[in-house]
C-alpha cells in the first residue's frame, strides 16, 4: 500500500486510482504476402500513419471544474538549461496567473546532482506544488522529505510512472514516442523509395528518448528496406559546435538523405552549416518540438519538415492537474495526449516570432475553471 501523504490546501483530491502482433509467415510464401510491403516501401500506410497523428482539428478540449479552485497559492517551475523548458515555463506562470497563484523557478543544470538539489531546496522550503520539467526520480536523494512535505507534482516530458506524489504527466513519454512515429513516416512519405536516414538526440535528457524509438519503429513498420543510424549529442554543445559534428557525421556518412532531429534545439544553426558545407542538395532535415528559429529555417527552406508540440499549452496542463487536485476535484486525465502539428515550408503559421500554440486554448482552460 501506497502510504504517500499529499497536501492539499483548501481540500482533499480524489484517489487515482500490448497487445504484442507477431508476425508469422509460411515458407516459401512472399515478403508482401507475410505482411511486408511490396518494394520494401508502403508510402501510402505511411501517408495514413502520418495523418492520423497531425490531422485534428487545431482545439483543445478541458472537462469543467465543478468545485471551487483555491487562489493565493505558490507552487514552484523546476526548469531546465533547454531552451523549450522555458516555453513551457512560460504556459505555467500564465496559467498560474490566471488563478492568482505565485511561481518560484528552479534552475538546474539537468545533471542529476543538479535535480537533486532543485528537490531538497522544495523540500526544505515546500510550495503547495510543484511543476518539474523532466524525471522525478532524482528526488529519490531526498524522499523523505519530500514525503513529509506532501507536495503534489505534475511533470512534464517525464518517464517516470504516477505514483506517490506523482500526480500527472503532460508531454508524457507516449506522446514523444508519437511524435517521433510522425517523423519516421513523414520521411517515408517524403522519399518515396527506400532510403538512409539518421536520428540524432541526447541521451542525456531521458524525458525526450522516447522520440528515438517511436522514429524506428515507423521506418521499420513502413519502410522495412530503409536503414537508419543515430547520431548521439550533447545539448551542452547547441549551436556551432553542435552543427559542425553533424556536418562531420553527414561528410562521413554521404548515403544519409534524412537528418531528424528529436529535440529542435539541437538543430541551431545547422541548416546554415548544412548549406555551407554543400550538403544541403543531398539531405532533408526534420525537427520534432520545432522552435520558432527552426519554423524560421523551415521558411527558408532549410528544414523541410518541422513538428511541433503543446509548449505553452503543457505548462497550462500541469497547472490544470494542480488546481483540479487543490480543489479535490478528478483529474481530466492524468496523461493528456498534446496535439501534434506539421509545418513545411507550404504550411507555416501566420506568426513564426513564437513557438506554435493552438488557437483559443487559453479561453478553453479559463472556462473550464470557472473564470469565464
Amino acid at each position: 500500500m501506497n502510504n504517500t501523504q499529499i497536501r492539499r490546501p483548501g481540500a482533499l483530491a480524489a484517489v487515482f486510482v500490448t497487445v504484442a502482433i507477431v508476425a508469422s509467415g509460411c515458407a516459401g510464401a512472399t515478403a508482401e504476402s507475410a505482411g511486408e510491403p511490396a518494394g520494401g516501401i508502403d508510402i501510402a500506410q505511411a501517408t495514413a500513419d502520418l495523418e492520423a497523428v497531425v490531422g485534428g482539428a487545431d482545439e483543445i478540449n478541458v472537462l469543467a471544474v465543478e468545485e471551487a479552485i483555491p487562489t493565493g497559492l505558490t507552487i514552484d517551475y523546476i526548469t531546465c538549461p533547454v531552451p523549450v523548458c522555458t516555453e513551457v515555463g512560460k504556459g505555467v506562470q500564465a496559467g498560474a496567473d490566471a488563478l492568482d497563484w505565485s511561481v518560484r523557478v528552479i534552475a538546474n543544470d539537468a545533471t542529476p546532482a543538479g535535480y537533486q538539489q532543485a528537490w531538497k531546496q522544495i523540500a526544505q522550503d515546500p510550495s503547495d506544488g510543484v511543476v518539474n520539467a523532466g524525471p522525478v526520480l532524482p528526488y529519490s536523494a531526498v524522499a523523505a522529505e519530500m514525503e513529509q512535505a506532501g507536495v503534489p507534482v505534475v511533470s512534464s516530458t517525464s518517464p517516470d510512472p504516477i505514483g506517490g506524489l506523482l500526480l500527472a504527466v503532460v508531454a508524457s513519454s507516449d506522446e514523444i514516442k508519437v511524435q517521433g512515429q510522425a517523423q519516421g513516416d513523414w520521411v517515408v512519405q517524403d522519399a518515396e523509395e527506400p532510403v538512409h536516414s539518421v536520428y540524432v538526440y541526447d541521451p542525456s535528457i531521458p524525458a525526450l528518448a522516447s522520440a528515438w524509438p517511436g522514429y524506428e519503429e515507423a521506418i521499420q513498420k513502413n519502410c522495412p528496406a530503409c536503414t537508419t543510424d543515430v547520431l548521439e549529442v550533447s545539448a551542452a554543445q547547441i549551436g556551432p559546435a553542435l552543427a559542425q559534428q553533424v556536418v562531420s557525421y553527414l561528410q562521413a556518412h554521404p548515403d544519409v538523405r534524412y537528418v531528424s532531429f528529436g529535440l529542435g534545439d539541437l538543430a541551431t544553426g545547422v541548416p546554415a552549416a548544412v548549406k555551407a558545407s554543400g550538403l544541403d542538395k543531398q539531405v532533408s532535415l526534420t525537427v520534432r518540438a520545432a522552435t520558432p528559429a527552426n519554423l524560421e529555417d523551415v521558411k527558408k527552406g532549410g528544414i523541410a519538415a518541422g513538428f511541433t508540440g503543446e509548449l505553452y499549452e503543457s505548462g497550462w496542463r500541469a497547472v490544470d492537474a494542480l488546481a483540479r487536485t487543490f480543489a479535490g476535484a478528478s483529474l481530466d486525465d492524468p496523461y493528456p495526449l498534446g496535439l501534434t502539428r506539421l509545418f513545411t515550408p507550404e504550411k507555416l503559421p501566420e506568426d513564426i516570432s513564437i513557438s506554435y500554440s493552438v488557437p483559443g486554448y487559453k479561453e478553453v482552460f479559463e472556462e473550464a475553471w470557472g473564470l469565464r
